[in-house]
């Protein structure tokens, strides 16, 4: 398979990077706001050799300048040298680790600034707004993410031994490990057509789930994944908005269809996500309808109506409350700075 570019504005975003703040390594929940000691060399030099050794194979396979996506054989990589640019894009599930960089992102309320070392995981697609906040043409942001696939999860899962429930989250970040980062390189490794690779690749990226739900920061996710459970529910409920999210529907309809109430089925989701049904749907199509203006020079009105808006009014209104301004004047600085403004090579933390 040939590799494909992604769009620039899409990420780990498929997520996200960096970590730093507390002295301890430590798992955050989606009530807080993310901070993660960033390794240093006298942390851990074994594994930052591993991360650097990641980061250059990363840097051999993807342009010298500006920011790239490139998906191959399943496996994204990421590279991002500017600063201060607001991106914003809807993360699919999936696995991210950062090898270089750092970053900020809001995803649901929840702010996290993360970078080299960190593994974002992402277990429902959520709107994700990010920036970069420490990178250069010379030392970019570099990571790589794989989608997190439900059958990976449930092998994974099946492998492991039951533990003690805990809430059910829809993101987690931690910091990885060797054993992880070492099996990140071992599937760069398998990335051939033949189907050898494709099989030996599959294996590692059960590996990597067995790793990440065995780890402190992935056992929120098992109930995520886990049959029968609230959370489990809920996920499955937000899947079916993502793929449906340009259509009216009832609520009340899709609580019927996970067994629930839907006095009920508001109060499990509003735990799981944070957020209510109908302001998930509203942001998907908000973030959806903004792609569709910067990638492919739709106007309001008709990217309004793409996504599911019957008024391009009413997506105006929303989507300046979203993004702090009105959906042409966003576009269009949002288009001027990927055209190549310059921009700052660091920007604080919190921005």
């Amino acid at each position: 398979m040939m590799p494909r570019r992604s769009s620039p504005n899409s990420d780990f975003s498929a997520p996200a990077d960096l970590i730093r703040a507390s002295r301890t390594p430590s798992v955050h929940s989606a009530a807080s706001a993310a901070n993660v000691t960033a390794l240093s060399a006298e942390s851990d030099p074994a594994l930052l050799a591993q991360l650097a050794r990641l980061s250059n194979r990363i840097t051999a396979e993807l342009p010298p300048e500006g920011d790239h996506v490139l998906i191959a054989e399943g496996v994204k990589l990421i590279r991002r040298d500017r600063c201060g640019v607001k991106h914003a894009a809807v993360a699919r599930p999936s696995i991210a680790l950062v090898t270089a960089g750092e970053k900020s992102a809001m995803m649901l309320g929840t702010r996290w600034s993360y970078g080299c070392g960190a593994v974002f995981i992402c277990g429902v697609d959520l709107p994700d707004s990010f920036t970069v906040t420490k990178a250069s043409p010379a030392k970019p942001l570099l990571g790589l993410a794989v989608d997190l696939e439900e059958t990976d999860v449930e092998r994974a899962l099946a492998r492991l031994p039951e533990r003690t429930a805990e809430a059910g989250r829809p993101h987690s970040i931690f910091l990885a490990d060797s054993g992880l980062v070492g099996a990140f390189e071992r599937l760069l490794d398998l990335r051939g057509s033949d189907a050898a690779s494709k099989a030996l690749a599959g294996l590692v990226r059960e590996e990597i789930a067995v790793r990440i739900l065995a780890s402190q920061g992935g056992r929120a996710l098992r109930t995520l994944f886990q049959t029968g459970t609230i959370e489990n529910r809920i996920r499955r409920s937000a899947l079916w908005m993502r793929s449906h999210f340009r259509e009216s529907f009832e609520i009340s309809d899709l609580a019927q269809t996970v067994g629930m109430s839907p006095a009920t089925f508001y109060r499990h989701f509003k735990t799981v996500l944070t957020v209510s049904p109908r302001q998930y749907v509203k942001t998907l199509r908000l973030y959806e309808g903004r792609r569709l203006m910067i990638e492919h020079g739709l106007d309001v009105a008709r990217a309004s109506y793409e996504v599911g808006y019957e008024s391009p009014n009413h997506f105006s209104r929303e989507f300046k409350r979203e993004f702090g301004d009105a959906p042409a004047k966003h576009v269009r600085e949002a288009v001027s700075v990927l055209d190549g403004a310059p921009v700052p090579e660091t920007v604080p933390a919190a921005a």
